[in-house]
């Protein structure tokens, strides 16, 4: 697999990849996770006017049947600071310094692993991470967890529903003694 930079042209199958996570998320029992048909198009089409949407595709090194150029996930990256998170409660940041913000990873189910890719990739190119997500959307609470992101409490956004925020720090990793 391999990431790029989101096009116009995937916007069908961006489309569909939300589709397919809302429906998992229902039947998962998260009944909070893009209601509204969120994030519609309009939402998607900024994210690629700007830069921060990207997607996983499968390449000529991916082990499936899928064919290469096949869209498995994506997310959006936020680089800088990120408003939401000063309304963190019941914990604290690992730290103040500068940070990405992970938003909408969401895979459509053709391969097993595609969050988990993704989510190595953001980790092998930026040291500071955060992230949020509601208490019930436990398959990217395990992603989260494995990669060793710590709880940090929560925020609040405008909807006033609280979401469970993370951070990864490099720094604060353990480190394999060789």
């Amino acid at each position: 697999m391999k990431i790029r930079q989101t096009t116009f042209s995937d916007m069908p199958d961006l489309l569909e990849t939300f589709d397919y996570g809302r429906k998992l998320q229902r039947a998962l029992g998260n009944y909070y996770q893009w209601r509204n048909g969120e994030p519609n198009q309009s939402v998607l089409e900024q994210d690629i006017r700007d830069g921060t949407s990207y997607v996983c595709v499968i390449d000529e090194h991916s082990n499936c049947d899928l064919p290469i150029g096949t869209i498995v996930a994506t997310f959006y990256l936020l680089k800088g600071e990120n408003a939401i998170f000063k309304t963190l409660k019941d914990g604290t940041w690992l730290n103040p310094s500068p940070y990405v913000t992970i938003h909408r990873m969401c895979t459509n189910g053709k391969i097993k692993g595609a969050s988990q890719f993704c989510m190595k990739w953001i980790i092998e190119r930026y040291d500071n991470i955060r992230i949020y997500t509601h208490d019930t959307n436990k398959p990217m609470i395990h992603v989260i967890e494995k990669y060793g992101f710590s709880y940090c409490g929560n925020i609040y956004p405008p909807d006033g529903e609280p979401r469970n925020a993370y951070q990864y720090a490099a720094d604060n990793q353990i480190k394999e003694v060789m």
